[in-house]
């Protein structure tokens, strides 16, 4: 399980006025990996186009998209290729029925590489997803449950204590957002919906201001544009 962590101290605000620099700013990007064999290779184009970075990479890679097992048996390749200390995001975007969800823990809990599995069930599943966070070590996120800030206040007051992921560009009032974050202290991890340049940018500023410092923010999408 992932405790929950302090939120960051006030001084480690990024200015207005800076521009967090998407390769040597002071954030640690997760990579968006496709689907499918398509992986295999992908990864690896990331990695050597990014290779001057001076952390682990994190990557994310969607799965209930297939057959569970056949799925499976390609996130093994994955992680057998992967560098050893990279980090791993799998993200069913509230794919998988509670069994899937289960198989797919049983195969995570034994793999260290694996830092969360991201919305494994639909948002009407709540209470579902809750005893797969206290059945199974592998940490859970929560994505579409908690896409606006009064699905974020509801599960955070339902007792969600694994991590949130922050779609701010969505989400609502990033006032009423700082605001929550003043009050209460979650596991955040700050994601991208495509923005525009220019939302990007502040997106940004508020993700190096509130989000888990000790993760990757989910802003590695520049290369499905290329």
């Amino acid at each position: 399980k992932v405790d929950k962590v302090d939120k960051v101290d006030k001084g480690d605000k990024v200015d207005k006025g800076d521009k967090v620099d998407l390769k040597r700013g002071r954030l640690n990007y997760s990579y968006l990996l496709p689907a499918g064999e398509e992986v295999l290779e992908v990864w690896k184009r990331i990695v050597d186009r990014e290779k001057t970075l001076q952390f682990p990479m994190t990557f994310k890679w969607k799965i209930g998209v297939g057959e569970v097992e056949e799925e499976i048996k390609l996130f093994q390749k994955l992680i057998q290729a992967l560098p050893t200390d990279t980090k791993l995001r799998l993200d069913a975007n509230g794919g998988l029925s509670f069994e899937q969800a289960k198989r797919w823990l049983q195969v995570t809990d034994e793999t260290p590489m694996v830092e969360f599995i991201e919305q494994p069930l639909s948002p009407q599943s709540f209470d579902r997803t809750m005893d797969l966070s206290i059945n199974y070590s592998t940490a859970i996120a929560l994505d579409e449950s908690v896409s606006n800030l009064k699905q974020l206040e509801d599960c955070y007051h339902k007792g969600w204590e694994g991590i949130y992921i922050i779609k701010a560009a969505i989400a609502g009032s990033p006032q009423r957002l700082r605001r929550f974050f003043q009050q209460y202290s979650i596991d955040a991890v700050f994601s991208s919906v495509f923005e525009t340049e220019i939302g990007r940018e502040a997106v940004l500023r508020l993700a190096a201001e509130l989000s888990n410092p000790s993760r990757a923010v989910g802003f590695g999408v520049h290369h499905w544009f290329e």
